[in-house]
Order: C-alpha cells, then structure tokens, then sequence
C-alpha cells in the first residue's frame, strides 16, 4: 500500500513533457557585495537582493521509446520563454531551462540519462520614474546660494530701503531719489560716480571703498564707493 508520503507525490514534468527524477536540488539566499578596503580587518558584506533560484535536477526517461522521449524534453529545453516545471516534492515552478545534458549508455539500454539546471524565471519590471536625489539636492542648493546672493545685494536683511541704486544719467537718479526716497548714484562726467541723497537732491562724490566702510560702521547705513578711478561703483553694508 502506498504511503502518504508516496500519495503526495506529483509526476515530474517539463512544459508538459514528462520524466523520472534521480534527484534535485534548489540554490537559494542573497546577493552580496562584500567590500574589503586597504588597511582595515573588518569588511562590510552588503545585501544587494534576494539571489535568482536555481534548480538543478538529474532525472532519466525510459522505455523503448526513451531515445523519442529524451528528444522531446530537449526541445522543450531549447524553446524560447519560460515553461512550467513540475517536481515531485517541491512542487511547481516558472522557469528557464538555462543548460541541459543527456547521456546514453550501452550497458543501459532503454534509459537515457540527463542533467538539467533551471533558473527562476520572475519578471520584467521596468525602471519607475523618480527624481534625481543628487541633481535635486544640487539645485536647490543654487536657488538657496541665488537667493542669499539676491539678499545680499539687497542689504544684510534684505530690505532695499537704504541702498543706493546705480543709474547710468543724472537724471534717472535724481528722478529716482526724488520718487522714492531712496540714495541713488550715477556716473558723471568725469566717469567718477555720484552719489544723491533722497529728499534733499544734494549731490556728493562717492567715497572709497575704506572711506565707505568707516561711514557705514558710524552710521549704521549702506553707504556707496567707487574704485577703479570712479568706473566701478560697489556698496558697503554696515556689519550686523
């Protein structure tokens, strides 16, 4: 009488092609990437994924057909795509049939013999979308440092109140000044710049670049310089 063991049992079977099993066997565990680096003793193993299965089977066919039937199990290993393999214990699996070899014996007549490695088949998943975490980071670090330098052209604080907007006529500057308030510098004549107090429209040549630093110090507002024989106009802003 059969066991429960034996009633538990399913045919072997490759794409439908059926075989006896000699044994199998399955390879499992993790993919590792193991880094060793110059002049340390401990490395560092990192688990990069599960490893693809692999299964190894030896089986055999037999009967007077046998050579017809090891012909069948061949094509099967050799067609494209995976295919359903059934073994008796570990039941059923998607795979490809990644290498196979059969041997015929003449002490052995009627049975050929093979050995056959699967490998899981699974899937294809395909990359999905997803922001680049460096060039994201990356840019906004340049829309911070743009915006730290926009504040800083502006004023410690950020308030344009009291910083002197350059202007290429006397003119624009004085309209400027008169209209909002606010210092404004042009270059005169000479090509030196000018500097225009709001409210009063009183005219002052623009001061060096340490004269300027001194006056924003005493007085606690941005004072505009010139350097470069009065080609260059800059602004100094009172330390905070």
């Amino acid at each position: 009488m059969p066991t429960k063991f034996q009633l538990n049992l399913q045919p072997a079977s490759f794409r439908g092609v059926p075989f006896e099993v000699v044994n199998d066997r399955i390879g499992a565990g993790r993919r590792v990437a193991v880094h060793e680096y110059p002049f340390r003793d401990m490395p560092y193993a990192e688990d990069i994924g599960r490893r693809a299965r692999r299964i190894p089977v030896t089986g055999y066919v037999i009967g007077d057909d046998a050579p017809a039937q090891a012909q069948s199990l061949l094509d099967a290993c050799e067609q494209k795509g995976p295919g359903i393999l059934v073994l008796p214990t570990m039941g059923m699996f998607q795979v490809l049939c990644a290498s196979s070899e059969s041997e015929e014996r003449w002490d052995e007549q009627r049975y050929v013999e093979f050995r056959i490695e699967f490998v899981e088949a699974g899937e294809l998943l395909y990359p999905s979308s997803a922001k680049d975490s460096q060039d994201t980071t990356a840019s906004a670090a340049d829309n911070a440092a743009g915006a730290a330098s926009q504040d800083y052209s502006n004023g410690p604080s950020g308030d344009t109140a009291m910083a002197p907007r350059a202007f290429s006529s006397r003119e624009d500057a004085e309209g400027y000044a008169l209209d909002t308030g606010k210092p404004a510098v042009f270059r005169n004549d000479g090509g030196g710049a000018t500097l225009i107090n709001p409210g009063t429209n009183s005219l002052s040549s623009a001061p060096s670049q340490s004269e300027a630093f001194n006056n924003a110090v005493a007085t606690g507002q941005p004072t505009a310089y010139s350097v470069n024989g009065g080609k260059t106009v800059g602004i100094v802003y009172p330390p905070s």
